[in-house]
């Protein structure tokens, strides 16, 4: 524990951090759980010293600084960020952009808030994939700090190389965004990409699913909200050739918008479980059903599956079932693994993509998670942790997950 303290109480050296962490993960296969929830030492850096030399006239020195200093300056501090986090990841805390510890991205905050104001568009890009809030920050504060940040990006800066890098991919931002921004703000930034991005399959369709997010909410969607949605997508799909990859993407959404959004009966899919038995939606009747995607060589991903063992050893007497999609592990390291953390719940092992059970929902995307209730119908989308918990708890005490459905079995869409 000293040496984990110590090494997060130096100046970021990269690789010095790095080793030095990795020394710790070599001595102790179990280090401390608190070093991803507690705060970090006072000691710890002053990270506003990586802005400029004297932080008291920081404002002052960036004001003279030309665009290229300010993006060396931005790289300088964000390689330093990516050294903790990484060095905290050595030492057996598993991360991802999603999971950062909130004091780690609280501590970088000012630094890189002091870049944006002298207008580098990275360091705005980055706080708003790194996002932080302030204790009892109001709901009107964080969505004004947003604004602001995708204005200063997108309004210049739509078309550039960096916008959907991961550190600070702005689009992957503007997806999770989008219930917050609203669908007039979302539009306007959507615009921006599109423009600029005329030729850009990947980025118009990420900009083209935060837009349709906007305008459908959180939950249940009505007919006009889904109809305004696709009419997104049959326009993009109509302007494009039938045979590009966009029509297709775009004709899967068009799908899923009329016969697979939150509320309707799950569609039926017939697969493939790791030890070679066919199953399909048909198996989990009248139960709470979550699907889980994941890649177990990712341990991030093999933390959460973990997890979701014990959610499902822990509801093993109820009316629930747990289905793991795997996509993309290799098969030998994926069986490894399986057998080393002791998952028996039922599991897709898709060997090509997109897989059954995605082609015959027409996921583009892989979502984290797909929740079902006892009547089959899709609830929730990308949950976990807690409140992935707690809604299955909710829905194992709807009538659904015990009684059978019309005729005794599921109707499905077709």
């Amino acid at each position: 524990m000293a040496l984990v303290l110590a090494a997060l109480a130096q100046p970021l050296c990269g690789g010095q951090l790095v080793a030095a962490l990795a020394q710790l993960h070599g001595k102790s296969a179990s280090p401390p759980a608190s070093v991803s929830q507690a705060a970090p030492p006072e000691e710890s850096i002053a990270l506003a010293a990586a802005v400029a030399s004297a932080p008291t006239s920081a404002a002052s020195t960036v004001a003279r600084l030309p665009q290229e200093e300010l993006d060396a300056r931005f790289g300088n501090l964000e390689s330093n960020f990516r050294a903790q986090r990484n060095a905290l990841h050595l030492a057996g805390v598993p991360l991802s952009i999603e999971t950062e510890p909130t004091w780690l991205r609280a501590q970088y905050r000012p630094a890189m808030e002091e870049l944006a104001r002298w207008g580098s568009a990275r360091a705005s890009a980055w706080l708003l994939r790194h996002f932080s809030v302030d204790a009892d920050e109001e709901r009107t504060t964080i969505l004004e700090r947003k604004t602001e940040h995708y204005r200063q990006v997108l309004q210049r800066h739509a078309g550039a190389e960096w916008i959907d890098s991961a550190e600070i991919d702005v689009l992957a931002s503007l997806l999770l965004d989008a219930p917050l921004l609203g669908a007039r703000l979302t539009r306007e930034f959507t615009d921006a990409v599109l423009e600029a991005n005329p030729g850009r399959y990947q980025r118009r369709t990420a900009a083209l699913r935060a837009c349709a997010r906007a305008i459908l909410g959180v939950g249940e969607a009505s007919s006009t909200q889904r109809e305004l949605a696709a009419e997104l997508w049959r326009a993009e799909r109509d302007a494009t050739a039938e045979t590009s990859p966009f029509a297709q993407y775009a004709s899967n959404e068009l799908w899923r918008l009329e016969n697979f959004w939150i509320g309707d009966i799950a569609p039926g899919f017939v697969a493939t479980d790791v030890d070679g038995n066919e199953l399909g939606m048909r198996d989990f009747r009248h139960k709470v059903l979550v699907v889980a995607f994941f890649k177990l060589g990712s341990r991030a991903d093999l933390a959460w599956v973990v997890k979701l063992r014990d959610l499902a050893q822990s509801n093993e007497h109820q009316p629930f079932a747990l289905l793991g999609v795997e996509v993309g592990t290799g098969e030998a390291a994926f069986r490894r693994l399986w057998e080393e953390n002791e998952l028996r719940f039922p599991c897709v092992y898709e060997t090509s993509e997109p897989g059954r059970v995605a082609s015959a929902w027409r996921l583009n995307e892989a979502p984290r998670s797909l929740v079902f209730d006892g009547s089959g119908r899709l609830r929730f989308v990308d949950l976990d942790g807690a409140a992935l918990e707690a809604t299955v708890e909710t829905l194992l005490q709807e009538p659904g997950a015990h009684s059978p459905g019309e005729n005794g079995r599921l109707q499905t869409r077709r």
